[in-house]
């Protein structure tokens, strides 16, 4: 069974079943650049974003209600939620660096606009 639930799923901390303690993390990575599409930053790191906007959007809620403005540079944010053993995460950080890795290239490029 896959210890990575996707965001918004429901996993309750607890004990498995042999009684260790399960403990619920999420990482993310979050980016902000001043003029980008986020499509081009979905393209660089090759990861779906979870919430995302694009700089002089009209800006919402969360639900999609809108609120007054636009927002002022773009936002990009991924999200995945684990379930690990006792506090033992450092392997579901690694795995989210060896996925972005392939992608080095192409975000240095971003870093550069």
């Amino acid at each position: 069974m896959s210890n990575i639930v996707p965001f918004g799923g429901r996993k309750q901390d607890g004990a498995d079943s042999e009684g260790e303690t399960q403990r619920r993390f999420e990482l993310q990575l979050f980016i902000k650049h001043p003029s980008i599409d986020p499509a081009e930053i979905t393209a660089a790191v090759g990861l779906e974003p979870k919430i995302q906007s694009r700089v002089g959007d009209a800006r919402k809620t969360p639900k999609g209600a809108p609120l007054p403005g636009v927002y002022p540079d773009t936002s990009w944010r991924y999200s995945e939620r684990h379930h690990v053993e006792k506090q033992w995460f450092a392997s579901r950080v690694e795995e989210l660096v060896d996925r972005l890795l392939p992608h080095k290239v192409v975000r240095e490029e971003l870093a550069s606009c």
